[in-house]
């Protein structure tokens, strides 16, 4: 064990039994009964995956080497701040820990390790009522993390919950059951009765999320999009470790500078001083719930938090990663402003470049064979499906029967008794069922997209020959370009694995399918011809494949995100709306990779 850790953990049990004069006996053993099972998500390597901090002594920040407290103007007011020396800091001073709070890498993680990592996690308890609410009791449990991690990223993180109770005091508190619990979650909290809590004996179990440390009742994933329930996901999904904190109870307020609770009367932030919400946060007297613990729980308790479809969704999984990239691009933004407008004035100027250098008119999009620009590509398969959009009718009722019957395929499979059932009490969230639920549902949809896929092509060849056989769904079934987009999405899904074998592979074989079904040859054979087309014209193959996936893949989801933030629609209502877009752009894909297919022979031909 470290001094550091030595120090922390020496400093713990002082501070307790200091206190144990100080509160009555009933009081510390109604904290200690329910002090609650803390279940961390497994962090099985350092700078890895899960939550690599556990709730912590204040003395892991206190005299530490490096720690510094900095007045509002960033002069360094002390190094090695003691909590004697916070007990009369200013209000507007901040603790400034080794790292830099907005680029952490694994800096906080490493440094609180050294220092702390083997002294004992830590939770500190008060019994209090409320003025406004008498007769109710609460006992409250302050948790300190040292680093904040998630869409937001500060040094200091104070959390809390705390368990009510119809009683007048810790005494008649001990002979009865409480009533309900109330736990922090961002700028709000939920509030569920004691008998709805999962509890082991006494004691409720929590599931802090990952890097916000926002509590909940259960393992799952968490929707949010206001700043009581966070704007993002959080995630408090098994496997998870087990952590049962020593407690330490509180006094109301500290002694004076020698006190061991001196710490408790700063009123200044507990971490580096930042802009907007990564500045580092102040400590608990500051907070409405320590003057006023019912009034707080009654009018800022929701009574249930919103979790994720276990599956996920197109839209719910394209919001977790907007507001998760969003939000580190601002945060970087913050840390390097000069690097971040300059790559976006980059980026801006390619995509005004791309759109100018194209011609997007004339958009006719027959002949197939044709040479084009990327733009009347793009706005030629467009202009067929809305030219004949009664006949593309069929495929894009596929589209949605196909969603429709892979979502159901999930919901049975959920619906199964899970199969690792028997784990602990933090659970293992179903696992083995999510995972064989995500295949249920791909053994639907992947099918349903490569007919898809054919049938436009073979439709949109129809319509070139002036051709009005119908059953086009059928007969996508059994056509060749079938074959070659199961291949061409085996390379896309290569892409994820081997990005840039899989990426190269996409490029050459794109007009694959195309290809299968005008020359009705073997899927080596449409491979090779579509090699062959893109040869000369890769970075126009490229640009027209990436915009297209971009647009086709993006487009549901992204509008169904805006649904879903601008109303209160429920997630089958946001996963409808991007299914409908789905159902038409789908199919705009397998054109555009007709139109391009008609654009590279026309171009052999003429080199011919």
């Amino acid at each position: 064990m470290s001094w550091g850790a030595l120090a922390v953990g020496l400093a713990s049990v002082l501070a307790s039994s200091h206190h144990a004069t100080a509160t009555t006996t009933d009081e510390e053993a109604l904290a200690q009964r329910h002090a609650p099972v803390i279940a961390v998500q497994e962090h099985a390597e350092e700078c890895g995956d899960g939550e690599p901090f556990v709730p912590a002594a204040v003395e892991s920040v206190l005299d530490q080497e490096g720690v510094v407290l900095r007045d509002a103007n960033g002069v360094v007011l002390v190094d090695r701040p003691t909590a004697a020396y916070l007990f009369t800091a200013p209000a507007d001073s901040h603790l400034d820990l080794p790292g830099n709070a907005l680029s952490p890498g694994c800096d906080y993680e490493q440094w609180f390790h050294r220092t702390s990592g083997d002294a004992t996690p830590t939770v500190y308890a008060r019994v209090a009522t409320d003025t406004e609410e008498p007769g109710r009791l609460v006992v409250q449990y302050w948790v300190f993390w040292v680093y904040n991690d998630w869409n937001d990223r500060h040094e200091g993180d104070w959390e809390m919950l705390q368990v009510a109770f119809d009683a007048a005091d810790a005494t008649e508190a001990l002979g009865e059951a409480p009533v309900e619990v109330a736990v922090a979650q961002h700028e709000g909290s939920e509030r569920r009765p004691w008998d709805r809590v999962q509890l082991d004996g006494d004691h409720p179990v929590v599931h802090p999320a990952t890097g916000s440390h926002a509590t909940y009742y259960t393992a799952d994933r968490w929707f949010g999009k206001s700043a009581a329930s966070g704007f993002g996901c959080d995630d408090t999904r098994a496997p998870s470790t087990r952590i049962d904190p020593a407690v330490v109870m509180l006094p109301e307020q500290a002694s004076g500078a020698d006190d061991p609770f001196a710490w408790l009367q700063f009123e200044g932030h507990w971490g580096e001083q930042q802009p907007t919400f990564n500045n580092g946060p102040t400590g608990p007297i500051t907070k409405d719930q320590w003057a006023h613990p019912v009034v707080w729980m009654e009018e800022e308790g929701r009574t249930s938090s919103i979790s994720l479809p276990p599956t996920g969704s197109k839209v719910t999984d394209f919001f977790c990663t907007a507001s998760s990239r969003g939000s580190l691009l601002f945060i970087r933004f913050l840390d390097q402003p000069w690097l971040v407008a300059i790559v976006a004035v980059i980026v801006i100027g390619l995509i005004v470049f791309g759109i100018r250098r194209t011609l997007w008119s004339p958009d006719h999009p027959l002949p197939l064979v044709e040479q084009r620009h990327a733009g009347q590509i793009l706005r030629g398969a467009a202009r067929l499906l809305w030219e004949h959009r009664r006949r593309f009718v069929p495929i894009s009722m596929l589209v949605l029967v196909g969603g429709a019957a892979a979502a159901l395929a999930q919901v049975l499979v959920l619906a199964i008794p899970s199969v690792d059932a028997f784990g602990d009490i933090v659970g293992k969230d179903n696992t083995l069922s999510v995972t064989i639920a995500l295949l249920a549902g791909a053994l639907v949809s992947v099918p349903v997209a490569l007919v898809t896929v054919s049938a436009a092509i073979t439709l949109a060849d129809d319509i070139d020959r002036g051709s009005t056989e119908g059953h086009v769904v059928r007969r996508g079934l059994r056509g060749p370009a079938l074959r070659a987009a199961a291949a061409l999405l085996g390379a896309t899904l290569l892409a994820a694995l081997i990005p840039i074998v899989g990426l190269v592979l996409v490029v050459l074989w794109a007009v694959a399918p195309r290809a299968a079904d005008v020359d009705r040859q073997g899927v080596r054979a449409a491979l090779r011809r579509s090699r062959h087309l893109t040869k000369g014209k890769r970075t126009k193959t490229t640009l027209v494949v990436f915009v297209t996936a971009v647009v086709a893949l993006l487009t549901g989801p992204f509008v169904g995100t805006i649904v879903l933030l601008l109303s209160s629609a429920s997630f089958g209502i946001v996963n409808l709306v991007a299914a409908l877009f789905s159902s038409v752009l789908l199919p705009w894909l397998a054109v555009v990779l007709t139109l391009l297919h008609g654009d590279l022979t026309a171009a052999r031909q003429s080199a011919a």
